[in-house]
């Protein structure tokens, strides 16, 4: 699965570190369950991948744009390794 997240230039390494896409899955996926909705790992990616393009729709407090980005760059980085 391929997902449209700005380019790895445009997102500095500390916003893609995996403390900063931890923190940011985070509070997407607490945000989420907290609305009653229920989430599978392709509809997290799809929401990240949401915000990155700009979605402030139902915004976890503290989420922004680079931050989706860079979870989405740190996701694609472990290749399945999870």
């Amino acid at each position: 699965m391929t997902m449209d997240f700005p380019p790895s230039e445009k997102v500095s390494d500390y916003i893609s570190s995996p403390d900063m896409a931890a923190f940011t899955i985070g509070r997407v996926v607490i945000a989420t369950l907290a609305a009653g909705h229920p989430l599978k790992a392709a509809e997290l990616r799809t929401r990240l991948a949401q915000i990155a393009k700009g979605d402030t729709q139902d915004l976890p407090a503290g989420v922004n744009a680079e931050m989706a980005s860079g979870a989405l760059r740190y996701l694609a980085s472990l290749d399945g390794k999870l």
